[in-house]
């Protein structure tokens, strides 16, 4: 089946493949089965497009020929990293090669890698893909165009440095890898989830989580369940779109997996243990 999912009629589209959960990717539970969707998105406006994450090298290919099936003709390109990790990013090469890019940017806290004069992301990213690496604080705004902003957020759960992006024109929360705890069973599945076809249990939820972000279990998460409920009270949120997991479509399945995960972490939480550092809090500066 196509890997190419129209999310939002010519607004927003889900690009990527999946790969085998057989036991070699660590941030699913062991006895995990089926594919997992490894996901990137392309927000198109009528003369600009803006990908969040390149995806993975092994869909490159894949995902290069999808970007240049929707992206209007000569239409330049953004590119925002929600890590700068190779899940999100290994397929930039592609892209910089095929398409006009004209920013890459990413999030805007200082990387431990800059306090090494020889070596940080910045040089790094001009290295490898040569390209510029721009840096967004939470707070911030990307423009697509004159009608089209998107809210770089402070995310509410993260293990390395992560930034989530809220797409205000299809209500749309890109959550890099949280809420990436469903899957599909078959090749020919969809990856995304709507209220007809969601199935995910609690235990699987705990499961993946604890896996994913095994610093959770007896953690104090109080924190971490506040920023959740501010973000999602803050954004009217009708569509969760992580790097990898299936899409999570509509208010409703929306709502319901994030109370799923609330309740994971109410009951993981130890109130006499210190916060985590999941807990993430705006940057003050950029260098």
């Amino acid at each position: 089946m196509t890997e190419l999912v129209e999310l939002s009629p010519g607004k927003l589209f889900r690009l990527g493949g999946r790969v085998p959960m057989d036991g070699r990717i660590t941030w699913l539970p062991p006895e995990a089965t089926g594919y997992e969707p490894m996901n990137c998105y392309l927000l198109v406006e009528e003369d600009a497009g803006m990908l969040i994450d390149s995806g993975v090298g092994l869909h490159e290919d894949a995902i290069v020929e999808q970007v240049a099936s929707v992206l209007p003709k000569n239409a330049p390109l953004t590119i925002f990293l929600t890590r700068m990790e190779p899940d999100c990013l290994t397929a930039l090469g592609g892209i910089l090669n095929n398409f006009r890019v004209e920013m890459v940017c990413a999030g805007g806290t200082n990387n431990p890698f800059d306090y090494f004069e020889d070596l940080n992301s910045s040089e790094m990213m001009q290295a490898n893909y040569r390209a510029k690496l721009h840096r967004w604080l939470p707070g911030q705004l990307l423009t697509l165009s004159d009608d089209r902003t998107l809210d770089v957020i402070a995310p509410a759960l993260r293990l390395l440095f992560t930034s989530w992006v809220y797409d205000r024109t299809t209500r749309t929360l890109f959550t890099s890898d949280a809420f990436s705890h469903t899957s599909v069973a078959t090749l020919e599945e969809p990856a995304v989830v709507d209220a007809q076809t969601d199935e995910l249990t609690a235990q699987e939820l705990r499961s993946h989580l604890l896996t994913k972000f095994e610093y959770l279990n007896g953690a104090h998460t109080e924190p971490i369940i506040d920023r959740f409920r501010e973000l999602f009270r803050e954004h009217p949120i009708e569509r969760v779109a992580p790097t990898h997991g299936c899409v999570l479509e509509g208010a409703e399945t929306v709502q319901r997996h994030l109370d799923l995960l609330l309740d994971v972490l109410a009951e993981v939480s130890d109130p006499n243990a210190k916060t985590p550092h999941g807990v993430v809090e705006p940057a003050p500066s950029i260098r």
